[in-house]
């Protein structure tokens, strides 16, 4: 990750939903606390094996995201306005996940310690941030979802497996008793 000569557009940022309805003389002062990243295509962002320290911000360009290992399938990808590191940015832990750079990307780093700064001068940016957090909570309930739907069903034939099957007779043999 090498710093970037990004110059910064408010027109473009004030629309990106981590600065939605943030006052324009507001987001001036809160784009001072960011500093600018490029990322070449596969550079690794963020790994459940290092701490971080920083909320990221998309504003080119497209990350990946992965659970467990690299070799897994990408779960989901981070556009433009998407933030990256938030849930280890607020609670100071590791990581759940690989983000990774899809493609040349730059993003916005803030330090976690600007944080509370941040927040008394624009109390319209925490409203979107735990906005942003609910999103993804709600993102990893559907993918939970799908996953326990995988598991029940063969994807050949479409029809209900055995530990679909076990676990009805279980519910229903319970029920009958």
């Amino acid at each position: 990750m090498k710093l970037a000569h990004w110059q910064v557009d408010l027109q473009q940022i004030k629309h990106l939903q981590l600065f939605n309805k943030v006052a324009l003389d507001s987001l001036d002062l809160l784009l001072q606390e960011f500093c600018a990243y490029d990322l070449d295509t596969g550079e690794v962002l963020l790994s459940p094996f290092n701490r971080n320290q920083h909320l990221y911000l998309v504003v080119k360009g497209r990350l990946r995201v992965y659970l467990g290992s690299l070799d897994n399938q990408a779960v989901s990808s981070l556009e433009v306005g998407d933030c990256a590191g938030e849930i280890s940015f607020i609670d100071n832990d590791h990581p759940s996940a690989y983000v990774v750079a899809e493609q040349p990307t730059t993003v916005l780093r803030l330090h976690r310690e600007s944080l509370i700064t941040l927040f008394q001068q624009s109390p319209q940016m925490m409203q979107n941030l735990l906005e942003l957090l609910c999103k993804r909570v709600r993102q990893g309930n559907r993918l939970i979802l799908d996953s326990e739907q995988n598991a029940n069903v063969d994807t050949l034939t479409g029809c209900f497996n055995r530990r679909w099957l076990e676990h009805v007779f279980e519910r229903e043999s319970t029920r009958c008793a």
